[in-house]
C-alpha cells in the first residue's frame, strides 16, 4: 500500500468511525436520559447534562470527545485532494486548519457540559461557527476538483446555508434580539445542523473512495 492509498483509507475509515462513534454514544446517552425527551424541546447537549441525564451524561461528553479526535485525522486526509495549483494547495490548508479548529471546539464540548454554561457557551457558539466555515472552505476546495461528485458539493451548499441561518440565529441570541427561552424553539435547527453534518462525512468518504 503506497502512500496515496493510506491517505485515502484515513478519510474513509476515520469518516465511517466518526458516524459511527457519534450516533453510538448518543443513542447510549439517550437510553439512560431518564426525563421526557425530543428534539422539538430539547437540546442534544441536554444529554451531556450531569444535572438531567446523570447516569448517561459520560456517554454523550465521551463520544464528543472521540470524534473530536477522530477528526483530526479526517481532515489530514484530504491531502489526496490537493490539485498542483497553489491556490488549490491554500483552500485545502485553509481547509484542514479550520477543520483543526473546529475538532477541538467538539472536544471542549464534551469537556465543558451544559453543567459549566458558560464555558459550554463559547465552545458551542465557536463550534457551529467554525463548522460554517470548514463547509464553505470544504465545498470550495473539493468542487474544484475535477473528479468531484457535483451532487455532493450542492448538498454542501445547501447544508452551508442551513448553517448559515442557525448561526444567524444564535448571534441573534447573543445580541439580545432573541431571548434565549426563545431559543429553546428553535432545538430541532441543532439536530438538524449535527446529523446533516454528518451526512456530509459519509459523503466526503464516499466521493473519496470513488475517484481514489
Amino acid at each position: 500500500m503506497n502512500f496515496k492509498e493510506v491517505k485515502k483509507y484515513l478519510i474513509i475509515f476515520t469518516g465511517i468511525s466518526i458516524i459511527v462513534f457519534y450516533c453510538f454514544f448518543t443513542l447510549i446517552s439517550f437510553i439512560f436520559y431518564p426525563l421526557p425527551y425530543s428534539p422539538i424541546n430539547n437540546a442534544l447537549s441536554d444529554l451531556g447534562c450531569y444535572n438531567f441525564n446523570p447516569k448517561g451524561a459520560i456517554f454523550y461528553n465521551l463520544g464528543c470527545i472521540l470524534t473530536g479526535i477522530l477528526l483530526f485525522p479526517f481532515f489530514i486526509g484530504f491531502y489526496i485532494w490537493y490539485r498542483d495549483k497553489v491556490w488549490h494547495k491554500l483552500l485545502g490548508y485553509s481547509f484542514q486548519i479550520l477543520g483543526g479548529i473546529f475538532s477541538i471546539n467538539l472536544i471542549m464540548v464534551g469537556i465543558f457540559s451544559e453543567d459549566f454554561p458558560i464555558q459550554h457557551s463559547i465552545f458551542s457558539i465557536a463550534l457551529f461557527l467554525s463548522f460554517l466555515v470548514v463547509l464553505i472552505l470544504g465545498s470550495i476546495f473539493l468542487g474544484f476538483h475535477p473528479e468531484s461528485i457535483k451532487i455532493i458539493i450542492v448538498y454542501g451548499i445547501g447544508v452551508i446555508i442551513f448553517n448559515f441561518i442557525f448561526t444567524f440565529i444564535i448571534f441573534l441570541t447573543l445580541f439580545g434580539v432573541i431571548s434565549l427561552e426563545s431559543l429553546s424553539s428553535f432545538t430541532f435547527l441543532e439536530w438538524f445542523s449535527i446529523f446533516t453534518a454528518l451526512g456530509w462525512v459519509g459523503l466526503l468518504v464516499y466521493n473519496t473512495y470513488k475517484i481514489f
